[in-house]
């Protein structure tokens, strides 16, 4: 059960400028993948996999669903939020990590195909099937999470709340079912992507001669991303265990970094820097 104790002024004030990290980098995240990919879908100039674009999506998805007080207007309200809207939150928040955890498996999985075919003097042309299982199996496992969290909490309805001890940045459900269960998703996720990316920095050792000459239909730049990215979300994601241990203060903070890291990783690409600086492409 939920037993608040005394706020100070000065825990108020440091919850204020929580608050307002908070968002900022949820914010700059999820409208930088928009950008992102809307660049990706209308410029001729920037060409994506469609793994990639669900990646940004999701992005915007785990950003949307850690703001979606903000959204209904209750995010600085000192009271209680409403149980539809809190119940809602929270299972969507539950839900966040594992969609993009999984699409992150999924762009890694796909960057290692291409790569693959390359190395193999192969056109990577992946069935649709293939295409098809990448998209949507995070939206799966998501979709997954986010019933098991709701019906966690229509069952115990007691345990849905803000905990205003901790800022209230966002609702959750107190009974660590859910909780357990994204920890076993993101983690089997994590354990997946780096797998898949030690397997890739293989066989880039042992075949460079033969990548090297076709790697501008899968630049460098792009592999290097994508690995540095799953390198640094094993870290981030291993404080999943804030949703076990209740210990919430620093991992809301990585929480907001995660979309505003992933927007400045792949942003930087030189193509879309030309796009929107409306420069000649490189």
């Amino acid at each position: 059960m939920y037993i608040p104790v005394k706020r100070t002024l000065s825990d108020r004030h440091d919850d204020n400028v929580m608050l307002d990290v908070f968002l900022a980098f949820q914010f700059i995240g999820g409208i930088g993948n928009i950008a992102m990919l809307l660049t990706a879908i209308f410029s001729r100039r920037v060409i994506r996999h469609s793994t990639w674009l669900n990646f940004c999506v999701t992005w915007v998805i785990f950003s949307i669903s850690y703001t979606l007080l903000f959204f209904a207007g209750q995010q600085r309200s000192s009271l209680q939020t409403a149980y539809p809207l809190c119940l809602t939150q929270a299972s969507l928040i539950y839900g966040a990590p594992v969609l993009v955890a999984y699409a992150s498996v999924s762009l890694v999985a796909q960057v290692a195909l291409s790569a693959r075919a390359l190395i193999l003097f192969k056109i990577h042309k992946p069935s649709p099937y293939q295409t098809l299982l990448l998209l949507i199996v995070p939206y799966i496992l998501w979709f997954s999470a986010v019933i098991a969290a709701l019906v966690s909490g229509v069952k115990f309805p007691e345990t849905v709340s803000r905990n205003f001890d901790d800022g209230g940045l966002y609702c959750e459900i107190t009974t660590g079912i859910p909780g357990r269960i994204v920890a076993v998703l993101v983690g089997i996720a994590l354990v997946l992507a780096f797998t898949l990316e030690i397997m890739l920095g293989v066989t880039l050792r042992k075949n460079w001669a033969a990548f090297e000459g076709h790697h501008s239909k899968l630049p460098m730049s792009m592999i290097i991303r994508v690995a540095v990215f799953v390198g640094v979300s094993v870290l981030a994601f291993s404080t999943v265990f804030v949703f076990l241990s209740r210990q919430f203060s620093v991992s809301n903070v990585v929480l907001s970094l995660l979309p505003f890291f992933s927007f400045v990783t792949f942003a930087t690409q030189k193509d879309l820097l030309s796009v929107w600086t409306f420069r000649p492409h490189p």
